[in-house]
């Protein structure tokens, strides 16, 4: 009887072809696992001894709440300001454009965007928004320029979150009699959340690692946050900053707290994230069912 095992290659009849797997997995384990190993054993030999004090307490010298503080507020402020926008464009594009000439121009435009360098944003947001519309360099501006620079990112995201959702699911909503818009929101939106979350995920994690953009429209000032069109730090300029003028074995630690803050950042964001869609698909299969 036919099997899809069938196909499968059985590497204990081919010794050579087991060898050679096992060498490249020994290599890769090797190339990459023994450099992250050195580096987490040198890390923790720097804080143990050089970690300088009141590192999370507010007003102390190497502290990093200013630093946390302005990174969550840009987050917060840029998904604000990139999220609906990017969903209603999403919507639009994928459920009402008439597919035409100008609806391949702006899919054209979106991909083209997406792929613009960082640094360009930064120009751009420093000239238009700290310059031209007089926010100088402010959370602001960092936030509208990098909510420019991630809405390519979300609208193509949602776009192909929208495009799995069956066709038979809006057929039915509209053979039951539902709007257009009742089927938007009831449907729609609700079947593609998790890849919307997804969307939204991937935005949270490219703002906390840009430095360029923030660098050129937020600032570097290293004090907590005292408004909207205030200068600022994130924690991915600060890290910038102390790699480059660290010189005393304090500022060694420093560095290194930096750095393991910025990932315990962007792994809790992760999780979080990553829990919370499996939570959302688990609730619809169990719906469905």
């Amino acid at each position: 009887m036919y099997s899809p095992t069938d196909f499968r290659p059985d590497l204990r009849r081919r010794p050579v072809t087991l060898i050679a797997c096992i060498g490249m997995g020994a290599a890769a384990v090797f190339a990459f696992g023994l450099p992250l190993v050195l580096a987490g054993y040198v890390a923790l030999g720097v804080l143990r001894t050089e970690l300088p004090p009141g590192m999370f307490t507010a007003g102390a010298e190497h502290s990093l709440l200013p630093m946390i503080a302005t990174s969550v507020l840009l987050v917060g402020l840029t998904l604000l300001l990139a999220v609906p926008v990017g969903i209603a464009a999403a919507v639009y594009l994928s459920a009402y454009s008439r597919r035409g000439r100008l609806h391949r121009m702006v899919q054209l435009t979106v991909d083209t965007l997406a792929g613009i360098p960082p640094i360009l944003y930064g120009l751009y947001g420093l000239f238009v928004f700290s310059r031209a519309l007089g926010m100088r360099q402010s959370i602001l501006a960092g936030a509208c320029t990098l909510a420019v620079m991630i809405l390519p990112v979300i609208i193509r995201s949602v776009e192909a979150a929208l495009a799995a959702v069956p066709d038979g699911l809006r057929h039915g909503g509209r053979a039951l009699g539902a709007s257009g818009w009742q089927v938007l929101f009831r449907l729609l939106l609700p079947h593609a959340a998790p890849g919307i979350l997804a969307a939204v995920l991937r935005s949270i994690a490219r703002i906390i690692g840009e430095a360029a953009p923030v660098l050129l429209t937020v600032g570097v000032a290293r004090n907590l946050p005292q408004g909207l069109l205030h200068s600022g730090r994130t924690l991915s300029v600060h890290l910038y900053f102390t790699a480059q003028e660290a010189v005393q074995p304090q500022e060694h630690g420093v560095v290194f707290v930096t750095a393991a803050s910025l990932l315990l950042v962007t792994a809790a964001v992760h999780g979080a994230a990553r829990l919370l869609r499996n939570r959302m698909n688990t609730r619809r299969g169990n719906d469905e069912a």
